[in-house]
């Protein structure tokens, strides 16, 4: 007998988690760990969160208030975003220019990505992005951030069917997936395929369905039928789907290589459907075998700093490499460097910071600072 579907997105530790081994993932990488030369998987597991996190959040607005207030949205996401990114940039423009003489460079870098288009100047070989070349991938999410709750708001307004809306919405990453494999194919640049918005959106809007799906939870609506039924099949299922998934992302991670043609092919956008089962499964209120994985309180605390964890490695990483320091001394001296910068910037600025995003919340429903934190 199928137990009831039941649907938690109040704060979900399980998905700090999932952060947290998506940032191990990409800092395993930029360190050359043995093993881990799929670890940009990290990146698109990212862009599925985030996507995920901030529609369901923009839709349960919509649903309450008829409305979605976009001032407090981006404000929101400045406040969440931009001290600890400004913070970073002012730290190495200042160590840059004292220490290592190319301080203009990383100055000028500094100003392409405190405007988010670090992924645009990668793209089009505009500019040497240097120790700042891995904010493309904070390009990307913000831009998303600017033009999606507009597209959703102009949805919302024709009153569709949330699974209608969602089932559109999986169209239209299909669509993009499709464009970057045509891309591919068509012998386009690597950089613009890897760094662009679009043929890197399919992520964010699977993300973005999964989110519109979950979103009558919580509010006293009647959850939908196809939700109902997505629920009771992982309830039957979940857990081959889930090793399923897990042996995947385990693949990836040890023998891709993203420069192959088969990741811009199929592999991105399966690593994406696959993160959107292990986001689905971990939010069920029934029984995962992940969950008690992903909960464990290590994983979770890394996972609430794994932004400033992202923001900090790699140019501490890249700078260690430069001065011809290598292997065990730049992961254990880079690493440590690394997480004492985060816990600077998290405990001192972020966390303060965060207290100010409160009062621009979207709906009485985020009251608990965790869950203010995951979006």
């Amino acid at each position: 007998m199928v137990d009831k579907p039941r649907i938690n997105l109040g704060h979900v530790p399980a998905l700090d988690g999932l952060r947290a081994v998506a940032v191990i993932s990409v800092m395993g990488y930029h360190l050359g760990v043995p093993g881990m030369d799929g670890g940009l998987v990290g990146v698109d597991m990212f862009f599925v969160l985030s996507g995920f996190l901030i529609t369901n959040l923009l839709v349960k607005e919509y649903q309450k208030t008829d409305g979605i207030n976009l001032r407090n949205f981006y404000i929101r996401r400045l406040l969440r975003l931009y001290p600890a990114l400004l913070l970073m940039l002012i730290t190495w423009d200042v160590i840059s220019t004292l220490f290592i003489g190319n301080g203009l460079h990383v100055i000028g870098a500094s100003l392409i990505t405190l405007v988010y288009m670090t992924n645009w100047a990668r793209a089009f070989g505009l500019y040497d992005m240097v120790i700042l070349a891995h904010t493309w991938s904070l390009s990307i999410e913000e831009q998303f951030y600017i033009f999606w709750p507009l597209l959703l708001v102009l949805m919302l307004r024709l009153r569709p069917r949330l699974n209608t809306l969602a089932l559109l919405i999986i169209v239209l990453a299909g669509v993009f997936w499709a464009l970057r494999a045509f891309m591919t194919i068509a012998g386009v640049s690597e950089d613009l395929i890897y760094n662009g918005l679009i043929t890197r959106a399919d992520a964010l809007l699977f993300g973005s369905a999964l989110g519109i799906l979950f979103a009558n939870n919580g509010l006293g609506l009647r959850q939908s039928k196809l939700v109902n039924q997505m629920v009771s099949i992982v309830n039957q299922y979940g857990r081959y789907a889930t090793l399923a998934a897990t042996i995947f992302f385990a693949w990836v991670l040890v023998v891709l290589d993203r420069h192959e043609y088969r990741y811009y092919y199929w592999v991105s956008g399966c690593i994406s459907l696959a993160t959107c089962l292990l986001i689905f499964d971990v939010c069920r209120l029934q029984r995962s075998a992940l969950r008690p994985i992903l909960e464990l309180k290590p994983l979770v605390w890394l996972g609430r700093i794994s932004y400033g964890l992202y923001l900090w490695h790699y140019p501490i990483y890249s700078t260690m490499q430069n001065f011809h320091i290598q292997g065990v001394i730049i992961a254990v001296v880079g690493s440590v460097i690394t997480l004492v910068a985060t816990l600077l910037s998290y405990y001192l600025l972020e966390r303060p910071i965060l207290k100010l995003k409160s009062r621009f919340k979207t709906t009485e429903t985020i009251k608990d600072p965790a869950l203010l934190a995951q979006v």
